[in-house]
């Protein structure tokens, strides 16, 4: 819904929207990445409609994130617009499930170890994780302002 309404300009135009959302997108990685750290029991990964508001709300705002990129490289007058929409969002997904192919077979793999190797491993993950997005946050921050 956000890819296709970021697209088409239904969204603010103003110069601060874009910074606002690459910034709340970085603070949204660092909030999943201390959900990640926080390691919830599995009883309760995935059972609650909280986690399902923020998730469904996480792709909300990344969709608008990856509307302005394809925003740069479509034009909305172009020819089969739709289904250049449809072929960009079906290779997103695609691009999602490839990343997670590959890393699969070593959580998993991280997972059979002892509990200490998967709360460091996860833990150096988000840790990275978070460091970027802090330096995206402060970098993409100054233009909501300017």
């Amino acid at each position: 819904m956000t890819l296709i309404a970021g697209f088409f300009g239904l969204a603010p135009q103003g110069a601060w929207f874009i910074p606002a959302v690459e910034t709340a997108i970085a603070i949204s990685i660092i909030l999943v990445a201390a959900d990640a750290v926080k390691q919830r029991r599995r009883a309760d990964l995935g059972s609650d409609s909280y986690g399902l508001m923020i998730n469904a709300g996480l792709g909300l705002l990344h969709g608008f994130g990856f509307s302005f990129m394809l925003h740069n490289i479509l034009q909305v007058d172009a020819p089969n617009v739709w289904q250049s929409l449809l072929a960009f969002n079906i290779g997103v997904e695609i691009g999602q499930l490839m990343i997670v192919l590959v890393i699969w077979p070593f959580v998993v793999f991280l997972r059979t170890r002892p509990r200490f190797v998967w709360t460091v491993s996860s833990g150096a993950v988000a840790g990275v994780s978070s460091a970027v997005a802090i330096f995206w946050i402060f970098e993409r921050a100054g233009g909501i302002w300017s």
